[in-house]
């Protein structure tokens, strides 16, 4: 019960009896959670309140009830961030509840707990809290339906009151309309008519005069709620009829501007009724919207853009009105201003207007994509809105690059798409397009445009073979050639449309074209298979070569960069080549080296245009290598390299041009004669990938090669590189002097351009002997001789000089070069993975595994790229690892690179270094041999735990301290019944005297491993494990008995523990724990001196010892049982079962 205080003495400041009153302490509890937490603790505890008082005793309920009530009621102005909030779900609450809280006595609780005059004064924070407080104690009788309660004079004033708030606090207007709403929604007719009307009507008589959209939302609610009383003649006498009409937009909208909180109530109430009064979405965004998208030089930054917001909701909502038309939509989209905001070209991450606009356009697109309306329309209106403002000059209002047009592009059906590039084609060549003011200033960017928008299109799911073949030609045309005389018979030929070599419209066409053959090389369609695709696209690229063949051939045409004669020559002799492959190739297993060299020749075709050099050097290697592939010769006794390797070395030449067209090109390429590939191939594509030793190589310098260009890192190697050896013969020399003499003759007659800071480094060395520029020949001839030691001292400084010259100049080359090499081992990382997708991957697993270790090992700073490609490669292979046969390399060549990469583990110090280094270990373990002479896969896995195991015996007996112990641990938690041999060699370093500490704290971590339950465990796995689990839970058992507390090995003792736990996880192994009691009497008895791991690691063995004893003295219960159930009742026949049982 809760305690009363005693009654205040008759002479106090209160003259009557007042007895304080405390609720209990868990009622009191609730109060907090409700004026903190989210809003679910707050519902929550506005119902545990309701139901702590319903299980309240009779004789206190209602004081606790009216307790409640006045605390609730004055908490409503507290400034705590969510008291209002949870003290308003609390007091509704109770008035739904509780039928005995009167509404009257309510009302006048809220009059005397939120008053603004007092004994003491208040501040204009808390005169604000009041206010809002009775705000909001007011809207919980009108959410709790006790208004039919109230009588009509309490009803009048509860309005009235509301009222005058809303005049005094600016900020209150929005709450008390709405509360007043609220409360008429719940009144009678009559009611509202004799009580609300006459006090609201007072000041909706002032019409839209200093009016506000919750005003106008309260008058709108009168009107639809009780029309009768809020008649049209009230409306067209201070309003105008109807209230939302066309006429009444000037004045809505200034009433939107005076409106701090303007979105929900126009949104939400009063576009839809605007809409609902037969007017359509283009009138009311001619009214309201677009004029919010004005831009005023008087405004703020800021307040504009919460304009143009507001203007993109209101587009917004209009998009989604059911009644609205495609039509009248993209009108509204067009408008010049709203059109800016769409199409736009914001590349600000997170911008309000751009995420806006983007919404927007995306509804719009779900509505074009309902309907049936033509989206080649839809375009072509834009065009119009476009031309229309260039003939205003307010360009630039739409970016037809943007993501925005785009998206509405990819909208078109196939058929649209063709007659959409016909229309952008019609306008590049000069013809007269209907829909766009052509203008000397604007010509160039819709230029732009149009090419572009043909790029995509070409290059995307629209496309098909009439759009890629009339787009690329043209842009080929556009690119390469010109147009001396207009031809009909050509295609695209028929004006003289020509663009110079340096032009900008010449280069956008050229990168358009590589960037669609690059496009259409990778890209996926659900209409064909893969080869089907590879197939058109090297019909595509045959179809180009023609059109080429066509223009060259042609006397009105003529490259824009003019061919020499052999260059022609060259390109006549692969067109015939690419012809005739093109006949042969007529089933696939002629086309599995056929394509791929028909792809690589017209690849080194088009290059002709941008580097016929070096396109005419590779074709010569690429003509030999396609002679001996066609004609199937067997290089075994030839001198010569395969084939296969000569293309691969092509192929590695042209990663290292700057083209990713070239690069998707060579990975489909090396693809495709993945199946002819050799060892020297692969070898030749590892080589460029395995670093180069540096001094901060992880790898410590196994498996990499030697840099030659490391030694520019020190100035001294260069300086001795310089000196002539002792060995050079006497005719070198000879040779050399005879050279000397032309060699200064040309030097005299250069002049050198030195750097002036350098010459004056040069200056301060050399100090007084320094010759000034304007000495003559005679003046110099007349210094003074230096003395031997002078000239030593100049020697030293000048040294000192070139060589930080040569050092500050070098050191920017080598960084280039390093990121040049690093961005080229990327790209060929892209025949790695080409390989590791093949079907001969595990044919070159060994020999892929070096580069990728290698490279994900990398540390520099430009590297970071080339880690995380490496990475993800090695991931890819990773995945594909299992069940991988290889046909190529014997069991000797695994053994060997097994043993290479336990060398590499002994150097390798980061952690994950090393876990790729053990999951590189594993997939060579797990690689099956099955070609000749390779040797029995069983026996090789056996060589590799053999390996595996002498490293670990030497760790263990310090002959080598590493690999470490992660290393090993990695290795094994990956298959722990792969590596069973190891463990009687560990149980035995365990049990040995000798073995040191830290070497059994390698046998326990190793050993725990070793004991985690793994899959595929045969009865013969069983008994092994059965046999050394047994052994090491021996020791175990010794060692934890040994423990004492004053002698204790805290980090050997962690370990044993560990492995102890491992061992009673084993319960497939172990059906009761391989520990008995002595062992859990002990750890209790000593574990108050371990440390908290300890402890932890002591608790669960504890644990498992008690679990175990208690099953089995349930399994022992139960077979007492079952005998008592089962057996007869004890007779003079069987006296040897009584004997058993006394």
């Amino acid at each position: 019960m809760p305690a009363e205080a005693p009654a205040k003495h008759k002479g106090s400041k209160n003259a009557s009896k007042v007895v304080s009153f405390r609720p209990p302490q868990e009622v009191l509890d609730v109060f907090w959670t409700l004026s903190d937490g989210t809003d679910e603790q707050r519902v929550a505890g506005a119902i545990k309140l309701s139901q702590l008082i319903e299980k309240s005793e009779e004789d206190v309920k209602k004081q606790i009830l009216n307790y409640c009530k006045e605390r609730l009621v004055r908490g409503l102005s507290s400034g705590r961030k969510f008291a209002r909030v949870g003290f308003s779900v609390a007091l509704t609450q109770l008035l739904r509840q509780y039928a005995e809280l009167d509404t009257s006595d309510v009302l006048s609780t809220i009059k005397a707990k939120l008053i603004l005059k007092g004994p003491e004064r208040k501040t204009k924070k808390e005169v604000g809290g009041v206010y809002l407080g009775r705000a909001f104690a007011f809207s919980t009788l009108i959410k709790a339906g006790r208004l039919t309660q109230l009588s009509g004079e309490a009803l009048s004033s509860l309005v009235e009151d509301l009222l005058k708030m809303s005049d005094k606090k600016s900020y209150l207007k929005a709450v008390c309309n709405r509360t007043i709403e609220d409360l008429i929604a719940q009144i009678s007719s009559t009611s509202f008519e004799e009580h609300v009307w006459p006090k609201i009507s007072s000041k909706l008589k002032w019409g839209w005069n200093s009016c506000t959209l919750d005003r106008l939302s309260l008058l709108m609610t009168c009107r639809d709620t009780f029309p009768k009383v809020t008649k049209k003649k009230f409306l067209m006498k201070h309003w105008g009829y109807p209230l939302l009409s066309e006429e009444n937009d000037e004045r809505l909208m200034r009433t939107i501007l005076d409106t701090p909180q303007k979105s929900e109530i126009l949104l939400e109430k009063i576009l839809p009724k605007m809409l609902e009064s037969e007017r359509d979405v283009l009138s009311v965004w001619k009214g309201l919207g677009d004029k919010l998208t004005e831009q005023l030089q008087e405004k703020r930054t800021d307040v504009m853009l919460q304009r143009q917001l507001l203007a993109l909701k209101i587009a917004n909502k209009l998009l989604s009105s059911p009644g609205a038309e495609v039509e009248q939509i993209l009108e509204i989209m067009l408008s010049p201003r709203l059109a800016k905001y769409i199409f736009h070209s914001i590349v600000k991450k997170n911008d309000p207007l751009a995420a806006a606009a983007d919404s927007l356009c995306e509804q719009f697109c779900t509505k074009l994509k309902s309907s049936n309306y033509s989206v080649y329309d839809v375009l072509e209106k834009i065009w119009e809105s476009e031309a229309a403002e260039v003939d205003k000059k307010k360009s630039n209002k739409i970016n037809f690059n943007s993501n925005n047009f785009t998206r509405i592009l990819d909208l078109l059906s196939q058929p649209e798409a063709e007659k959409y590039v016909e229309f952008l084609v019609s306008y590049v060549k000069g013809k007269e397009w209907p829909v766009v003011a052509i203008e000397s200033g604007k010509q160039d960017k819709q230029l732009e445009y149009c090419v572009r928008q043909l790029q995509h299109i070409a290059s995307s799911q629209l496309t098909n073979n009439t759009i890629q073949s009339t787009v690329l030609t043209f842009l080929l045309r556009l690119a390469f050639f010109q147009v001396n005389k207009t031809t009909k018979s050509i295609q695209h030929c028929e004006k003289c449309i020509n663009f110079g070599a340096e032009d900008l419209h010449q280069q956008l066409c050229e990168s358009a074209f590589y960037k669609c053959l690059d496009a259409l090389s990778t890209l996926k369609t659900n209409q064909q298979s893969r080869w089907g695709q590879f197939s058109a696209y090297l019909d595509l690229m045959y179809h180009l070569a023609e059109y080429v063949q066509t223009l060259l051939t042609a006397e009105s045409l003529k490259p824009i960069k003019e061919w020499p004669n052999e260059i022609k020559t060259e390109w006549k002799k692969l067109f015939a080549l690419i012809t005739k492959i093109k006949e042969t190739a007529k089933n696939d297993k002629e086309a599995s080296y056929n394509s791929a060299f028909m792809l690589l020749f017209l690849f080194l075709g088009f290059q002709f245009f941008t580097d016929h050099k070096m396109a005419v050097e590779l074709l010569q290697d690429v003509y030999l290598c396609y002679e001996k592939a066609s004609k199937g010769q067997k290089e075994k006794n030839d001198d010569e390299p395969p084939w296969v390797e000569v293309v691969t070395e092509v192929l590695l030449s042209l990663m290292s041009l700057n083209s990713h067209f070239g690069r998707v090109i060579t990975a489909t390429v090396f693809r495709s004669i993945s199946s002819y590939l050799t060892p020297g191939a692969i070898a030749l594509v590892s080589a460029v990938l395995i670093p180069k030793k540096s001094s901060a190589d992880d790898a410590g310098g196994v498996l990499v090669e030697v840099d030659a260009d490391d030694g520019d890192e020190n100035p001294s190697d260069d300086e001795e590189a310089d000196e002539p050896s002792e060995e050079e013969s006497d005719e070198d020399k000879s040779d050399e002097e005879e050279g000397m003499d032309e060699d200064v003759d040309e030097e005299e007659e250069e002049e050198e351009n030195v750097d002036e800071n350098f010459r004056q480094s040069v200056k301060q060395a050399l100090g007084e002997a320094a010759v000034d520029d304007d000495t003559s020949g005679d003046d110099i001839e007349d210094l003074p001789d230096l003395s031997d030691s002078d000239m030593f001292k100049l020697d030293d400084m000048l040294a000192e000089v070139f060589r930080l010259r040569k050092k500050g100049g070098g050191k920017k080359a080598r960084e280039e070069k390093r990121k040049e090499t690093a961005n080229f081992r990327i790209k060929v990382l892209d025949l790695v993975e080409a390989i590791v997708k093949s079907e001969r991957c595990g044919d070159f697993l060994i020999d892929l595994l070096k580069p990728l270790l290698l490279l994900m090992m990398e540390n520099k700073p430009e590297s970071i790229a080339l880690v995380k490609r490496s990475t993800a490669v090695f991931k890819l292979l990773k995945s594909r690892a299992k069940g991988l046969k290889d046909t190529v390399h014997s069991v000797t060549d695994q053994k060997d690179f097994f043993k290479e990469l336990l060398e590499l583990a002994q150097t390798v110090t980061d952690a994950t270094h090393l876990k790729l280094t053990s999951v590189a270990c594993m997939i060579v373990m797990n690689l099956e041999f099955t070609g000749q002479h390779t040797g029995d896969s069983s026996a090789a896995l056996s060589q590799c735990v053999d390996l595996l195991k002498e490293t670990l015996v030497n760790v263990i007996n310090k002959k080598q301290s590493k690999p470490s112990l992660s290393f090993f641990s990695s290795l094994i938690d990956l298959n722990p019944i792969r590596f069973k041999e190891l463990s009687p060699m560990l149980v035995t370093s365990l049990q040995t005297e000798t073995t040191k500490p830290h070497s059994k704290m390698i046998c326990c971590s190793l050993l725990a491993s070793l004991a985690k339950k793994s899959n595929n465990v045969n009865d013969s796995d069983k008994e092994s494990l059965e046999k050394w689990m047994t052994k090491a839970a021996t020791y175990v058992t010794q060692f934890i008995l040994a423990l004492d507390r004053a002698a204790l090995q805290v980090m050997l003792t962690k370990d044993v523990l560990t492995l102890a736990v491992a061992l009673q996880a084993r319960t497939d192994i172990f059906t009761q724990s391989p520990f008995d009691v002595s062992v859990k009497k002990h750890l209790m008895d000593v574990k108050s001196a371990f440390n908290t791991d300890l402890r932890r690691l002591a608790n669960k063995v504890i644990s498992a010892i008690e679990r175990s004893q208690s099953m089995s003295n349930k399994r022992k219960s139960k077979q007492k049982g079952n005998k008592r159930t089962n057996g007869d009742a004890p007779t003079e026949k069987s006296p040897a079962k009584k004997k058993r049982k006394l």
